[in-house]
């Protein structure tokens, strides 16, 4: 890899996300909660030799999501508490920027307003789209991340994006760009990064769920519409569908280093 320095955007789930950070730094407790679009930087500290983690951007609930802010969401104090990674690898020159998706139809944890799309609708929640809320989540996680980029001078060009099979990450990726100014990026499905139920649970995804198929005529997973409209981004599967035929293959299914990976193989065929 170049020395070059490169921004990873990765737009994941909630507990994902959560798992990740509990497995790899240390002081991280469960039940510490993120907003919808949140926005996390992981990075090398030069100072302190370690791996650093920092809430930049706390995100937006919704009262719809019947949850107190306060109380459910614990993250305000994130930034103050000692958290470092002895063991998760993060070179100097690699700005990594997590961000969980904005609010789905899921997330309005109304459970009349559930039972009600369902009755009309039964794939709807089981890969949602962004609610109108979410959208407007979205572009403020991507009007901050564009401040933050031009504040501390991050290269756009050299960005590389990525989000997980699911509708709304790429939802919530494509609107992020869209506020960053970027729109000659491909969205990288990453394998690794897809919803999980459980902490316990292993960094892989079950392949035959969740899947987005090009012959599926189903609109809600279908790879290259958003409400009806076409994604302003090529969406590449080309890494996610390596992964799925090498898996048993694959020894390390960390989501950051499989980021390394394909950042590795867009170096070398460029």
């Amino acid at each position: 890899m170049d020395n070059e320095t490169r921004n990873i955007i990765l737009v994941s789930h909630s507990k994902r996300i959560r798992s990740f950070i509990y497995k790899n730094f240390i002081n991280f407790e469960k039940k510490l909660r993120f907003r919808n679009c949140a926005i996390l930087h992981i990075y090398f500290d030069i100072n302190t030799q370690t791996t650093l983690i920092k809430l930049l951007y706390a995100g937006n609930t919704d009262k719809n999501e019947n949850r107190n802010d306060t109380s459910y969401y614990t993250c305000d104090s994130f930034n103050n508490l000692n958290i470092y990674s002895n063991t998760l690898i993060v070179p100097e020159n690699i700005n990594i920027f997590m961000i969980r998706h904005a609010q789905g139809y899921h997330n309005a944890n109304n459970t009349a307003f559930k039972k009600f799309i369902a009755y009309f609708n039964t794939k709807i929640l089981k890969d949602p789209q962004l609610t109108d809320i979410g959208i407007n989540q979205a572009k403020k996680a991507g009007e901050y991340l564009n401040k933050y980029f031009t504040e501390y001078n991050l290269n756009k060009k050299l960005c590389i994006t990525f989000c997980s099979v699911l509708l709304r990450t790429r939802e919530t990726l494509n609107i992020v760009l869209d506020e960053l100014k970027i729109y000659d990026k491909d969205i990288i499905i990453l394998p690794c990064s897809n919803e999980i139920s459980s902490f316990n649970e292993k960094e892989y995804i079950a392949f035959d769920n969740h899947m987005c198929k090009d012959n599926d005529d189903r609109n809600l997973y279908k790879c290259d519409y958003i409400k009806g409209k076409e994604i302003k981004r090529n969406i590449n599967w080309t890494y996610f569908n390596e992964f799925k035929q090498n898996y048993n293959k694959i020894d390390d299914v960390n989501m950051i280093y499989q980021t390394y990976n394909i950042l590795r193989k867009i170096i070398n065929k460029n």
